[in-house]
């Protein structure tokens, strides 16, 4: 591998680590507040929310894929996994598994009844704001997957179809990976300015 599809993978994990963070923050947040309460004499239990909890699973379950998937590129190159079907499968049900538990985590969510019944209003408030997260994660990744993919192969003046559907994706895995982290931003966000 060269720099700059270290520095591409690199990018994903420091989206991944920015991820963990993020949801590390809301958690400590809100731990000191029990804290405080539990100190001024309340006994208080603040259960997580639906949303919060679905975001941690979804966090660590994109985490989790996109590790395995960096292991299994970084012991046998890119162009060996997708040559040897049975690597480029296990790549490929790895993510698709991550995608398919994501979608399953995050989709209920988005339904009108569901959103009505199991969220509040700084809940759904919170959930509107996420994809803008999302967004703004996938625009970067692609920006640094074209700016590596281009200098990368450079000379040969094309993209090898193995580091295109590699691109494909782990952007796919960031755009799961990042609705997580619009959702612990978003209760960041609202901890520390109150909006």
């Amino acid at each position: 591998m060269n720099i700059w599809m270290v520095l591409a993978l690199v990018g994903v994990i420091v989206l991944a680590v920015a991820g963990l963070l993020l949801a590390w923050g809301s958690v400590k947040r809100y731990r000191a507040v029990i804290r405080a309460e539990k100190a001024s004499g309340e006994t208080v239990k603040i259960p997580a929310s639906p949303i919060q909890r679905r975001a941690m699973l979804s966090l660590v379950v994109g985490i989790s894929a996109l590790i395995a998937v960096i292991l299994l590129l970084i012991e046998n190159g890119v162009v060996a996994v997708f040559a040897v079907d049975s690597l480029r499968h296990t790549f490929t049900v790895i993510l698709l598994s991550a995608i398919l538990i994501n979608g399953a985590l995050i989709l209920p969510l988005q339904h009108r009844k569901t959103n009505l019944q199991l969220l509040d209003e700084r809940d759904r408030q919170i959930l509107r704001g996420a994809p803008s997260f999302q967004a703004s994660a996938l625009i970067l990744m692609s920006a640094l997957w074209g700016i590596a993919l281009t200098e990368t192969f450079w000379a040969e003046r094309a993209i090898p179809v193995d580091y295109a559907y590699l691109m494909f994706w782990i952007n796919a895995m960031v755009y799961f990976i990042a609705w997580p982290m619009g959702v612990f931003f978003g209760y960041w966000r609202m901890n520390t300015y109150g909006d």
